[in-house]
């Protein structure tokens, strides 16, 4: 049986048809969670956020050309009704919202449509993904897993640039899609006949490597980096490093786990893979020379080195692979080289952070500053975010790095809850806080600037630092690209 009819859906997910469909043999395309993106002939996913829920969208996936409508709520009760959480222990480890709970709405039983009540969209998700990973699988698509603390982006980024580059056609995870949702929805987005998938695996919370990569199952696992990451929910190094190398335990049998500069665990790791798995360190150049020279920073060329090993376990033609590795570029957000009217340059890093990406990413401001003889560097963190115990001192070990290691950091600019703490500890006479965001701190930043300075751009997400971006443009004008110089 094909893996996408309404009938093999419906047994998957252990589904009721509300609106049974004409003929339970025939095909939807795929699948997708939201309305705006929705393609003709997909099956609809009503999933319930935070801050919205997919039933109440149903109309609109079916006037975009949805097939079927996949929910956890009856639409017909929804009229004027609140039901009741109904809780979902398969999720609970991953903080899952529930998609159970019920919401004030109105949307009907569509005559014609398909509608499959199921007892959890995410769940239903999840098992739909663990199903078609054996369809991969039989059509020779291998999952490649991106598991770190850092660089995980990047590598995934890199990954699908050099091995679609050098004939291999595949796909990879949407923007940064490495959660419960993201991780399903990539596999589901991937096609048998497809020589790889490139899968980004992230976590936030113990467990929640095992569970996801036990739904990859990834032929090849990257782990790019072991670090201070999450904190409130790890604990500590030994905790982060536990969550990531569980990624081994769901390689497939005979599959390779490419291990980053990790020497610490990398015992740990070869205890972990026994004979079961191959364990193989990054590649290595010969003589050493640069990987890539758009990449900023020492720890985009470890991301490359371990682009590099995945090429050539994938056996991807040489020298294709190769000379794409040499010329991919940033992904947004990420070490992106933003020139300004000429007059300003702008390494935008401010996708996330923790205290390794963010000391790492002052070193390359150094570096790159450094280049730019008599200019200035100008250093703008924002906070780093769940850290629990250790924020504080996370906060202030960062002010201490750029304060001990050589440096052209003539400013620094420190934004959130924890500003005070680093600018304490780099040197409040070089140092410029804004302990909360206003509406007018962008111009107040943009105006602390000067012509000839780098500055970087570095903060968790939740920060979106990108907003002083608009700021910037207006006092020194248009962005020119992304272009390294």
């Amino acid at each position: 049986m094909a893996f996408w009819t309404y009938q093999n859906i419906a047994d998957v997910t252990q589904g009721t048809w509300l609106v049974e469909p004409e003929d339970l043999g025939a095909e939807v395309t795929g699948l997708w969670h939201d309305t705006r993106e929705i393609k003709e002939g997909q099956a609809y996913l009503a999933i319930k956020g935070d801050n919205f829920d997919g039933h109440d969208f149903i109309d609109k996936a079916f006037d975009a050309g949805a097939a079927l409508a996949i929910v956890s709520t009856d639409p017909s009760s929804l009229e004027g009704g609140v039901g009741g959480r109904v809780p979902s222990p398969r999720n609970e480890v991953l903080g899952a919202t529930d998609q159970t709970t019920r919401s004030g709405g109105s949307p009907r039983l569509h005559p014609g449509h398909p509608i499959l009540l199921v007892p959890d969209t995410v769940v239903a998700l999840q098992d739909l993904a663990r199903a078609y990973r054996d369809e991969l699988k039989a059509g020779g698509c291998k999952v490649i897993g991106i598991a770190g603390s850092n660089g995980k982006t990047t590598t995934r980024h890199l990954i699908h640039h050099v091995l679609t580059h050098a004939g291999l056609e595949g796909t990879q995870s949407p923007k940064s899609f490495n959660n419960h949702l993201g991780v399903p929805l990539t596999l589901l987005s991937a096609k048998p006949g497809h020589g790889f998938v490139a899968c980004e695996i992230g976590t936030n919370h113990p467990g929640e490597i095992d569970f996801l990569s036990a739904i990859a199952r990834p032929d090849i696992a990257v782990i790019t980096s072991i670090g201070e990451e999450h904190l409130e929910f790890f604990k500590d190094l030994e905790g982060v490093a536990k969550e990531e190398l569980s990624i081994i335990d769901r390689v497939e049998n005979h599959g390779h786990v490419v291990l980053g500069r990790l020497p610490e665990w990398r015992e740990r790791a070869i205890d972990l893979a026994g004979t079961r798995v191959s364990i193989h360190d990054y590649f290595e150049p010969e003589n050493d020379p640069p990987i890539n020279n758009k990449l900023l920073g020492l720890h985009n060329q470890w991301n490359a080195a371990a682009t590099a090993s995945v090429a050539r376990l994938m056996e991807a033609r040489f020298p294709e692979w190769y000379e794409a590795l040499q010329s991919a570029e940033p992904s947004d957000h990420r070490g992106e080289l933003i020139e300004f009217g000429q007059r300003l340059t702008v390494i935008d890093d401010c996708y996330n952070a923790n205290p390794d990406s963010m000391k790492r990413a002052i070193a390359v401001l150094e570096e790159h500053a450094d280049l730019y003889e008599g200019n200035r560097g100008v250093a703008i963190l924002g906070d780093m975010f769940e850290l629990g115990e250790r924020a504080t001192e996370s906060h202030r070990e960062v002010g201490f790095f750029a304060q001990d290691n050589p440096t052209n950091i003539g400013l620094m600019i420190c934004i959130g809850e924890h500003a005070n703490t680093t600018a304490n500890a780099y040197g409040l006479d070089k140092s410029v806080v804004f302990s909360e965001w206003t509406d007018g701190l962008p111009e107040q930043v943009a105006a602390l600037l000067q012509p000839g300075d780098t500055v970087l751009l570095k903060a968790s997400r939740g920060m979106r630092l990108e907003r002083l971006i608009p700021a910037i443009e207006r006092r020194f004008g248009p962005a020119q690209g992304n272009e390294p110089t």
